[in-house]
């Protein structure tokens, strides 16, 4: 995959490597977006990386680090040396268990069986995302409120954004019986808020 500037500025909401850091990881920590992206997005903080320790982390192409000077960017939870030791150990399991390629895999099923969601319901307008970080927009009939408690209804969690979009944001080492499960307990959901 090559990461155009124009896609870049999109991701980053039009930051540029000299404009900033991109901060909002959060959520995505090391890899749920893509291989060749997870080296343009790394969280300043985020929890996958320690797996609960917090811990912060910068990463940036020479390109982007050729503006750095020592003390130019800090990060609130970097700096200590049992965070990162737990990263390393965290690092270790996430590569030892072949975690990137497995949650790439299981991101394509996840959007394979939502689109097949779509084209059975006909009230998604689209599914979007990278890796297993999805976004599903409802059409304008249908409120993400809805599916949220549906959802809730069916012991699925996930997150609403905007009046009519849903993300699913799995774990990395999910399982393809796991993710056939949620897409079951998803479109169940889906018709119980159509109806």
């Amino acid at each position: 995959m090559q990461i155009t500037e124009k896609k870049l500025s999109a991701l980053t909401n039009g930051l540029n490597a000299v404009d900033g850091v991109m901060s909002n990881g959060i959520h995505t920590g090391f890899k749920a977006l893509d291989k060749d992206l997870a080296l343009l997005y790394f969280p300043d903080g985020a929890t996958v990386i320690g797996a609960g320790y917090p811990i912060g982390a910068f990463v940036a192409t020479d390109a982007v680090a050729d503006h750095f000077k020592p003390g130019d960017h800090g990060t609130t939870l970097g700096g200590n040396p049992l965070a990162a030791a737990v990263g390393n150990a965290v690092f270790d399991e996430i590569f030892q268990a072949d975690l990137l390629n497995k949650s790439n895999i299981r991101g394509q099923q996840l959007a394979d069986g939502l689109r097949q969601i779509a084209k059975n319901t006909g009230v998604i307008a689209e599914v979007k995302g990278l890796g297993l970080l999805i976004g599903v927009q409802f059409t304008d009939a249908v409120s993400s409120a809805d599916i949220l408690n549906a959802c809730f209804e069916e012991n699925m969690l996930v997150a609403g954004a905007k009046h009519n979009v849903i993300r699913l944001l799995p774990p990395l080492n999910v399982t393809e019986t796991e993710i056939d499960e949620a897409l079951l307990k998803f479109a169940s959901a889906v018709e119980k808020s159509i109806k």
